[in-house]
């Protein structure tokens, strides 16, 4: 099963209790018959864009979303694209200043597979 951002800020969150008690219902019901619970690395990307804003709401510091994107990247039950990726990319995002996620990620990822990122962007410089 392939889980959407909304879930997972469920899971962060644990707001609106009804629709929280419903995700962690059918999240231990399909662990408890052996499905997988799939987190697509863009939705990470959309995770730490929800916490990070303070139009959803939420308005996280860089070091709190970035803990966030740890402790999904953590729990057990969940198989997460890129695992490594993100969690370098998260640990980049959570102490640096002004470099967007997708920013670390890439550079991340360019680290894990030799190669470089090619970018008009001059942050690539700090990562």
């Amino acid at each position: 099963m392939i889980l959407d951002t909304n879930i997972l800020m469920r899971l962060i969150d644990g707001a609106d209790g009804n629709r929280y008690a419903t995700v962690r219902e059918r999240l231990e019901r399909a662990l408890t018959g052996g499905e997988r619970l799939y987190v697509h690395a863009a939705t990470m990307h959309e995770v730490v864009f929800v916490l990070s804003s303070k139009a959803t709401g939420y308005g996280y510091t860089r070091v709190e979303a970035a803990g966030e994107v740890q402790a999904l990247l953590d729990a057990p039950e969940l198989t997460v694209e890129h695992d490594a990726a993100l969690r370098e990319a998260a640990t980049t995002y959570g102490t640096s200043r002004g470099t967007d996620f997708h920013d670390c990620y890439l550079a991340a990822r360019g680290r894990e597979l030799g190669e470089d990122v090619f970018s008009l962007d001059g942050d690539f410089g700090k990562l």
